[in-house]
């Protein structure tokens, strides 16, 4: 029988309507075949019908090429800043200013009845079927995998630690990675890429060598950091011994740590719902504790906070090198050491300061570390601070 598999934290996974996925700096691409699958859903009902205008001066908006990779990418929910020229007032309107993007569909105050709580009007008015592949499949990244020998798997699913429901699974069980299978013929989400037999050769073995050393190593913090150095010296090489004795003393780790990541992740974290005013209360403060170089013995007490999450975040970041996003495998997995040591010094300056618990905050701090950074763009990705839904 044909399967999926996916993380097993995720197997019930159900959406927690934080609209985290609605806001900048996520957008959600759609071509013209969903544009018009859409207009037919809206047009069955009288108000899917009056929405039209709104849906159609967004896609028209989209089209501006600062917002997109190609011309022939469109987005359903965050569109460049202004409605598009002539559209109708009413259209106008229905563009919600939310950072650099406007906003079609999402209703952040509500409406005017408990059967309207806010949230997107396309989900509203027309349930899963007006909403674009990329929203629908949110926070899943859907790949479809080559034949494998005795295997039935035919897709892989992961889930981006940006939608803050999905972050906080993870911090219930952090228990070292192992994918469960469903059947395809309960799964409603379809793949939006199809990995090479090459990719998955490539994937296979740094896989299995990273979750292995990581699964060993997840409650010492010597050892943790370590495999952090081992990854990011050589992120196709997992150490198959000790790494405390195949590492560098973590030399290649302290160089590449970097204040912007730290800064980044704050930043984000001021967006989070409910809590993003405490954090911005601390913005000073944190910049001023954070700015300097950090020594091992600091990145050490870091790790020390809670390094079997810190080993859980890093886990989940592997699976997406190589099938899931575009960038080169070694980019995204020193991308990825980076943000786990980001989430681990911010842990360490926050957790004293916010008047919320370890969990609370590490849920946050992994939707903020999984946030594209607008410094440094995907290869062969626009220089826009946005992040596609569902692709890579």
């Amino acid at each position: 029988m044909p399967t999926v598999r996916l993380p097993a934290p995720f197997l019930r996974y159900a959406c927690g309507r934080s609209l985290m996925c609605c806001k900048y700096p996520v957008r959600a691409p759609c071509d013209e075949d969903e544009e018009a699958r859409i207009t037919k859903v809206l047009a069955s009902s009288e108000a899917g019908r009056a929405y039209i205008p709104i849906l159609q001066a967004g896609f028209e908006s989209a089209l501006g090429a600062r917002a997109f990779k190609q011309k022939d990418e469109h987005c359903v929910h965050l569109v460049s800043a202004s409605a598009a020229p002539g559209a109708s007032k009413a259209a106008s309107e229905g563009l919600r200013q939310d950072g650099e993007a406007s906003t079609v569909g999402l209703r952040q105050d509500g409406g005017a009845s408990t059967e309207d709580p806010g949230g997107c009007s396309l989900h509203f008015l027309g349930g899963l079927d007006a909403l674009g592949t990329a929203c629908r499949n949110y926070p899943r990244w859907i790949t479809r995998l080559p034949p494998e020998p005795n295997s039935e798997v035919l897709l892989e699913a992961v889930f981006y630690l940006t939608c803050p429901t999905a972050a906080r699974m993870l911090v219930a069980d952090p228990s070292p990675f192992r994918f469960v299978e469903v059947p395809l013929e309960t799964w409603p989400y379809s793949s939006m890429r199809e990995a090479t037999p090459a990719a998955l050769a490539l994937a296979t073995p740094f896989r299995a060598g990273w979750w292995s050393v990581l699964a060993d190593r997840r409650h010492d913090t010597e050892r943790l950091c370590a495999v952090l150095d081992a990854m990011y010296t050589d992120p196709l090489a997992p150490p198959s011994g000790d790494p405390m004795i195949t590492s560098s003393p973590n030399e290649g780790l302290l160089q590449g740590i970097r204040s912007s990541d730290v800064y980044f992740l704050h930043d984000v974290l001021e967006r989070i719902p409910e809590r993003g005013r405490s954090y911005a209360s601390l913005h000073w403060e944190l910049k001023v504790d954070l700015e300097h170089q950090v020594t091992r013995r600091e990145l050490l007490d870091a790790l020390d906070i809670a390094p079997e999450l810190l080993a859980a975040f890093i886990d989940h970041m592997v699976p997406i090198a190589g099938l899931h996003d575009s960038r080169p495998v070694p980019q995204w997995l020193r991308m990825a050491v980076r943000r786990t040591i980001a989430v681990a010094r911010l842990a360490d300056a926050l957790l004293a300061r916010v008047p919320f618990g370890i969990d609370t905050l590490f849920g946050d701090l992994f939707t903020a570390a999984m946030h594209p950074d607008p410094m440094t763009p995907p290869t062969g990705a626009s220089s826009s601070a946005t992040l596609d839904k569902g692709v890579g």
